[in-house]
């Protein structure tokens, strides 16, 4: 792994918010339904992991890609 040591190994709601531009009402929708990019709770706190988050953005390009952007 390549990572820069000081990029951080999760992100916050509203960070996650900002890189993937959606609202955190957004956010807080997929959680609930349990769809969107995986996430941990540490105490109160939210927290996306940015590999993970990685990860599901690319696996979300491919299906649109693949579903000819439906």
């Amino acid at each position: 792994m390549n990572a820069n040591p000081l990029s951080p190994l999760a992100v916050g709601e509203r960070e996650t918010s900002r890189l993937i531009g959606v609202s955190g009402r957004t956010l807080f929708n997929w959680r609930r339904d349990n769809i969107g990019p995986p996430f941990k709770r540490v105490g109160s706190r939210i927290l996306y992991p940015v590999a993970a988050l990685n990860d599901w953005l690319n696996a979300t390009d491919a299906a649109v890609t693949e579903g000819g952007g439906q």
